[in-house]
Formats: structure tokens, sequence, C-alpha cells
């Protein structure tokens, strides 16, 4: 199975998810972590997490930012197909 987990930063994939994607790994899945790349993140990499890096203006308020953001997760998950 693919699976996809997003994010809005490295910290709210690996700080809070770290657990669920390790036991995603152990049972075989594959794991799609779509956030912007960050530090936290090299552990999971290395046990096999693919990583689609996204912009995300985390204290953002426009909606032009924010409209390409959602196009462009449409984009990633109809290419990936979770």
């Amino acid at each position: 199975m693919r699976v996809a987990l997003v994010g809005n930063s490295d910290i709210s994939i690996a700080g809070y998810r770290t657990e669920l994607v390790e036991r995603l790994i152990s049972l075989g899945h594959e794991v799609y972590l779509v956030c912007p790349d960050g530090e936290l993140l090299t552990h999971l990499k290395e046990i096999g997490c693919k990583l689609v890096e996204t912009k995300v203006d985390r204290h953002g308020t426009n909606p032009i930012k924010d409209f390409k953001l959602i196009r462009s997760y449409k984009r990633i998950f109809k290419e990936l197909k979770p």
C-alpha cells in the first residue's frame, strides 16, 4: 500500500508521527512525506520514506498562495495515487 503523510513542517511529521511511519515501513508499505524538507526528516528518509517537498507558508494568509498549494497537492495525489 502507498501512504502519503502531509504536513506543514518537518516537525509536524517527525515530531508527532515517527512511530506511525516506522510501523508502516516495517509492514512493507511505501511511505511518502509531503512537506517541506528539514533536519528532522533525516531518520525517516534513511529508513525508506520518500520526500515530496512542498513549499508551505505556515503563517501566510494569502489566498492565492493557498490555492497554488492546494493545486500542487492535487497534482501530487494524482501522481502518487496513495
